[in-house]
């Protein structure tokens, strides 16, 4: 009887170091979103990068594909302004969100699509981290201070890794741009406040 406890005690010994083992070693694509501000005012434009790392710096992976979701009532699309050319598979896709919730958060109902694939496992050739994709929008909140955030979640990655999408928080003020007063109305007072800036500032 204490012979077999001893058997059993031992195969769970060897069990939860094989799992530990496991757990240690498991290796992660990792993409980040980030943005040149974390606090913008309405009709302010946010500059959003995508950044691809791999956690034991292999390049020669297969590839990777992303979602990046946003919600559309807080931050408009503008464009593309540039992206990780090597593999890349077709255009960037805009769309709906509506059959893609994966990340989770109710708030957000558009998404970019985007994906990066190559045979032979040659991707990205390069050390990262790598710039992905850098998107443009136009912050568009009407009067209340808001956060909104900026999600990643994955179509594809390569097999022998798992996916870790490191999300981004932006605060929207509330405040246009040009209200110069604060009152968040835009009127002939805010343009008067404009021109005297123009004229002092010479």
């Amino acid at each position: 009887m204490k012979k077999t406890i001893k058997s059993i005690f031992y195969i769970l010994v060897l069990t939860l170091s094989m799992v530990s083992i496991s757990y240690s070693e498991s290796l992660y694509q990792i993409v980040q979103a980030n943005s040149d501000k974390d606090l913008i005012n309405n009709g302010e434009l946010l500059i959003v990068n995508a950044i691809h790392t791999v956690s034991d710096n292999n390049t020669k992976l297969s590839g990777i594909g992303i979602r990046i979701h946003f919600n559309s009532n807080l931050l408009e699309f503008i464009s593309i302004d540039d992206y990780f050319v090597y593999g890349r598979t077709g255009t960037p896709l805009i769309t709906s969100e509506e059959n893609y919730s994966e990340d989770d958060d109710p708030l957000t109902d558009s998404i970019i699509v985007m994906g990066w694939a190559t045979i032979g496992s040659s991707w990205p050739m390069i050390e990262g981290p790598v710039e992905l994709i850098r998107i443009i929008f136009r912050a568009k909140q009407p009067l209340a201070k808001v956060e909104t955030y900026i999600n990643i979640t994955h179509t594809s990655k390569d097999s022998r890794y798992l996916f870790e999408g490191i999300n981004r928080k932006v605060t929207i003020s509330g405040k246009f741009m040009s209200d110069f007063n604060h009152d968040n109305v835009l009127d002939i007072i805010d343009v008067m406040h404009l021109l005297h800036y123009l004229v002092t500032d010479q």
